[in-house]
């Protein structure tokens, strides 16, 4: 099943479900990445000190009418250059969701093309199954 959902949800490189927790109306994907080392964003040394973890909520498209909800564990390092200007960096996941944004570029896409399509009107009872 690990397998089926990963292609729905068409992870990058990096990222792998870790946990699928489904309720009535609810499917909560737990996303990990896998890669061990991250390049600092400042000076592109490879960090691989983990300072702490985060717990990142995103919501992707809806299954079978079911909401989806996508907990990333977002890993931050600690960078050991001592000339970097900024010592901690969070891991960035930018090929799937934008920095600050709390759904997938996919679904935020589709959001936008339903808004174009309908000029904007919510008039249709349908696009609340996007959102």
């Amino acid at each position: 099943m690990m397998l089926e959902v990963s292609s729905l949800l068409s992870l990058p490189a990096g990222l792998e479900i870790a946990e699928i927790t489904e309720t009535s109306d609810l499917v909560i994907v737990h996303v990990v990445t896998t890669s061990p080392i991250k390049a600092y964003p400042l000076c592109s040394e490879f960090a691989t000190h983990v300072c702490s973890y985060y717990t990142r909520k995103v919501s992707d498209l809806q299954w079978a009418g079911q909401h989806v909800q996508l907990l990333f564990h977002v890993r931050k390092f600690r960078c050991d250059t001592a000339t970097c200007p900024r010592k901690v960096f969070a891991e960035h996941l930018d090929s799937f969701v934008e920095a600050w944004a709390r759904q997938t570029k996919r679904s935020h896409e589709a959001i936008e093309a339903i808004g174009l399509s309908t000029c904007g009107k919510g008039e249709h009872d349908w696009l609340t199954v996007w959102v």
